[in-house]
């Protein structure tokens, strides 16, 4: 399932996971964790008619994820991929709270995690993680891709 969440992610079959994907072979290894995919797909690729592509794989343990960081990656509509319980979802939309400190500088905090589970096409499909009900500690972390040509 790891294999439909980062296909949901990139937006692009050439680069995963249609035929003669760059990151398909990775991706369809099944790494058992984000952080085993990261450091998979961290690097420079070759897409299927020799152009290279760099990819940036920006893996954070539960203890790590900033939210300034994933609202900046959700304002620039990228979605990212979070482990919880085990399972990969893909990270499309938050619901957070700004505020502005005295310097300028903006302090968010957010409430709920809008996923998609990438194991069902129904209304199973949408989830949310809530920050006040379910258990923080059954997060194992976030992973961002971006990928660059060169």
């Amino acid at each position: 399932m790891i294999a439909a969440a980062v296909e949901a992610v990139l937006h692009d079959s050439s680069l995963c996971c249609g035929k003669d994907s760059a990151l398909g072979d990775l991706v369809l290894s099944e790494p058992r964790t984000l952080k085993e995919l990261g450091t998979k797909l961290q690097g420079r690729h070759l897409l299927s008619d020799g152009r290279p592509i760099m990819v940036n794989a920006e893996y954070a343990p539960q203890i790590s994820i900033n939210s300034g960081s994933v609202i900046g990656t959700l304002k620039e509509q990228r979605a990212s991929l979070f482990e919880w319980k085990s399972h990969v979802y893909v990270l499309y939309g938050a619901i957070y709270g700004e505020n502005r400190c005295v310097s300028g500088a903006r302090q968010y905090s957010i409430a709920k995690f809008l996923l998609l589970d990438p194991r069902f096409s129904d209304q199973r499909r949408d989830a949310v993680f809530n920050r006040e009900t379910d258990d923080l500690g059954k997060v194992q972390g976030l992973l961002t891709l971006t990928v660059v040509p060169q």
